[in-house]
């Protein structure tokens, strides 16, 4: 008589996981002699050793890599840091050297504009200035008819007067005449100087000047700008500009002189 066979009550063999193949080759070369059969994987086997050792090379130089790289950032921003703390010191230098030659000659270089009032005679073509010279754009260069060697324009010697080198410009809308009064055919406005600057009781002589504000008058009509395209307009051509961008509307002495003194004001300062 056979026994009955039952299959669900025979023990199940222990779940085998899938062994690394490096790891069966190595039971297998334990086990039988087959290296004899393994040159091509002995040959991939060292190439691996050689890529893991340069892979560790590499990490060790990432590393030492990003080391450096967080010192180099913080060295940069030490230098950012000293170099703006050095410019601030430099620029307080700065200041206290102009303002003892300012002083002292009577003259400096500013290094931003200074702004002041003059006053241009207008015709048909443009603005004229004191001496009949044209300014052909919103910025006027100084010249001189006497020759200096190694002096700046404007010369600070009144010897190649009258009137001395340099485009005036004064402290004071009072010293324009009418305390912001414009009359019939006269423009009144707002300069930047820059370069060298010679500053007189009551104004300026400059290297260069720049109109940043105009109040113009051009028969019936009145046009009062610090736009630089309409300044530039009103240079190119004034007839042109006064009928685009004018008015007929009058405006009152105290309003011109309000435009005018805003105008000063924004930058006026020697630094």
């Amino acid at each position: 008589m056979f026994e009955s066979y039952d299959a669900e009550a025979m023990p199940t063999p222990p779940s085998l996981e899938p062994m690394d193949p490096w790891r069966r080759l190595a039971t297998y070369r334990d086990r039988y002699e087959i290296d004899d059969r393994l040159e091509p994987v002995l040959r991939l086997e060292q190439s691996i050793r050689r890529r893991e050792y340069r892979l560790g090379a590499a990490k060790r130089r990432v590393a030492e890599l990003e080391k450096m790289l967080a010192e180099c950032r913080h060295e940069a921003q030490v230098l950012t840091r000293e170099i703006t703390e050095s410019r601030r010191l430099g620029a307080l230098l700065v200041d206290e050297i102009i303002e003892k030659v300012r002083v002292e000659m009577g003259e400096a270089w500013s290094p931003r504009p200074i702004r002041a009032f003059r006053a241009w005679s207008v015709r048909l073509d443009g603005f004229y200035g004191a001496t009949d010279s044209r300014w052909e754009t919103p910025t006027m260069e100084a010249t001189c008819l006497r020759n200096v060697p190694l002096e700046d324009i404007p010369h600070r010697q009144t010897g190649c007067g009258p009137p001395a080198c340099g485009v005036y410009a004064t402290k004071s809308l009072e010293f324009l005449g009418g305390g912001g009064k414009v009359d019939r055919h006269v423009a009144m406005g707002v300069v930047a100087m820059t370069g060298k600057v010679i500053e007189h009781e009551h104004g300026y002589r400059g290297a260069r000047a720049t109109a940043v504000a105009m109040v113009v008058r051009l028969g019936g009509q009145w046009l009062l700008s610090d736009a630089p395209k309409v300044i530039g307009a009103m240079f190119e051509d004034l007839p042109r500009a006064m009928v685009e961008h004018g008015s007929k509307d009058a405006p009152t002495e105290i309003e011109i002189a309000d435009f005018l003194n805003r105008a000063k004001k924004e930058e006026e300062a020697w630094i």
